[in-house]
């Protein structure tokens, strides 16, 4: 799987392998985060920091979801739709699904 063994797959595949340990790094480091040991200027900074971090976030699953779309995947997992199974793992509508592929196309 290319989310599991980023040896056997070159730079360019092997991008979307390292979203599982990207997420554990930040879950631990959210874990032991404390904000009342910031200054306000260090909770300034901090907040920017984690709305681009949020806001790449939203970028790659935009990007996976629309290839998600662009396979079977759905069919293996037993939804009726790209759509319907991109909803479910979202925790979205069918309706937010398909904006989120629409905005991930590249004309």
């Amino acid at each position: 799987s290319l989310l599991s063994k980023p040896q056997q797959f070159t730079e360019e595949r092997s991008a979307g392998v390292r979203l599982p340990e990207i997420r554990e790094a930040i879950s631990d480091y959210a874990k032991s985060f404390d904000a009342s040991l910031l200054t306000g200027s260090e909770a300034l900074r901090g907040m920017r920091e984690a709305a681009r971090i949020e806001n790449i976030a939203a970028a790659l699953k935009a990007q996976c979801s629309a290839r998600v779309a662009e396979t079977d995947t759905h069919r293996q997992i037993g939804a009726r739709s790209a759509e319907e199974l991109l909803a479910r793992e979202r925790g979205s509508t069918i309706g937010q699904a398909k904006d989120a592929i629409a905005s991930a196309v590249v004309p």
